[in-house]
């Protein structure tokens, strides 16, 4: 029995092998595999001639081995039947993709504003219903943002900070918008950055655009970013004056030698940003997260900084002249010779923080928390900043301050006026 079962299978596959491409035979294999199976069954099964219930159960079994043959051929052309209908039907469906991009295509060239709106929104219908064609739709429209809205060279980024300038044009702000809203993006679901480089792109509206790891060295003054995504997006040397980046997202962004003069960065994370030889000159950075940033050699130079999170943060050689940083947190931040002239560092957390060679004529200490910082070799303290500040054993003062003043007090009306008590030991 079970060498005919062996036989059997391998004449089932011969069978399939034989039907491919050749349905038309299949009512021919069928009879010719049941007259096959009647003769085989009966030279292994030989039922007894004059035993009449032998030859039933013969032929009960013959009946149902025919009728499993039967129901496994049937099951093999449904499954063929389905395999050949869906690649039909993916054909189909790529073929209108094609057709659909090709003339989504050739609407963005007309001269016709809506007819390149429609152009430009199909394409975006077709990234979102096709992942394959996605990344190449989003290389179409920044070449065309590229191609049309340059940077040109007469272009003055300073002339924003005096008048907003024009925005974009109709087009190219639907085609901001549209990348903006889409749901893959850099590291989830794009391997590649969105390049923008080089365009013009200012007074532009970004509100909570995804530009996640973009490449934006562009013109992006008085731009509109506020809740943008900026997550390790390439902003080296980028103009963004006057842009309003309120609680804007730019983690581990590259922003050095970024122009953000007067730029609104309230509530803005920034935290692991590279911001070497930043401008944020009289720019809003009011509870603004910027722990562990690289701030060194930054002008922050009238900048608001109350409330703003830069613990651990490198601002060593950063210019903060005039800048108002009350009730700043700078614990165990890196001050090495930055000019703090005449900044406003009332009850500021400067615990641990290092202020060596920092320079801090008429700097404003009332109430800062200097506990266990490093002031050797600063310029311009005076006794009188010292004793409006919080200080302890572990504060390392200069050699001309080393017969200590009297700490500042910490009385009980004066601790809760003041919020003296320390955030950090």
């Amino acid at each position: 029995m079970r060498k005919f079962l062996t036989f059997f299978k391998k004449v089932l596959i011969s069978i399939a092998k034989l039907l491919k491409n050749r349905w038309f035979l299949a009512p021919a294999i069928i009879v010719l595999l049941a007259l096959g199976l009647f003769i085989a069954l009966k030279s292994y099964i030989a039922p007894s001639p004059t035993d009449f219930s032998q030859r039933k159960e013969f032929i009960q079994l013959l009946a149902q081995i025919l009728g499993g043959v039967l129901l496994l051929i049937g099951l093999y052309l449904t499954w063929r039947r389905i395999t050949a209908t869906e690649r039909n039907v993916e054909v189909a469906r790529e073929g209108q993709i094609t057709e659909r991009f090709t003339r989504a295509i050739d609407q963005l060239g007309s001269n016709r504003l809506e007819v390149r709106l429609g152009g430009i929104y199909a394409l975006e219908r077709i990234a979102r219903d096709s992942e394959k064609d996605h990344w190449q739709i989003m290389e179409v429209l920044t070449a065309y943002i590229r191609k049309n809205a340059p940077w040109k060279k007469e272009h003055n980024p300073e002339e924003a900070m005096l008048r907003p300038p024009p925005p974009p044009t109709t087009d190219i702000q639907a085609i901001l918008t549209v990348i903006g809203r889409r749901k893959r993006t850099y590291g989830k679901g794009e391997d590649q950055r969105l390049n923008l480089r080089m365009t013009d792109l200012r007074s532009a509206n970004l509100k909570n655009a995804h530009l996640e790891g973009a490449e934006l060295f562009a013109l992006l003054s008085r731009a509109d970013l506020t809740g943008a995504h900026l997550k390790g997006a390439v902003l080296v040397n980028t103009h963004l004056e006057k842009a309003n980046l309120k609680n804007a997202h730019l983690e581990e962004a590259d922003l050095r030698g970024a122009k953000l003069n007067g730029a609104e960065l309230y509530k803005a994370c920034l935290l692991n940003t590279r911001l070497q030889g930043v401008n944020l000159e009289n720019a809003y950075l009011s509870e603004a997260c910027l722990e562990k940033a690289d701030l060194r050699r930054a002008h922050l130079e009238g900048a608001l900084l109350d409330g703003t999170h830069l613990e651990d943060a490198n601002l060593s050689s950063a210019h903060l002249k005039e800048a108002d940083l009350t009730g700043a947190d700078l614990w165990q931040a890196k001050l090495i010779q930055a000019d703090l002239e005449y900044v406003v560092l009332v009850e500021a957390h400067l615990e641990k923080s290092d202020l060596r060679r920092a320079r801090l004529i008429g700097a404003n200490l009332e109430g800062a928390h200097l506990e266990g910082a490093d002031l050797r070799n600063v310029t311009g303290l005076t006794r009188e900043q010292i004793e409006s500040a919080y200080i302890n054993v572990n504060t390392k003062l200069p050699d001309y301050l080393q017969t200590p003043a009297k700490p500042k007090k910490r009385g009980k009306q004066e601790g809760i006026k003041k919020g003296t008590t320390s955030k950090r030991r």
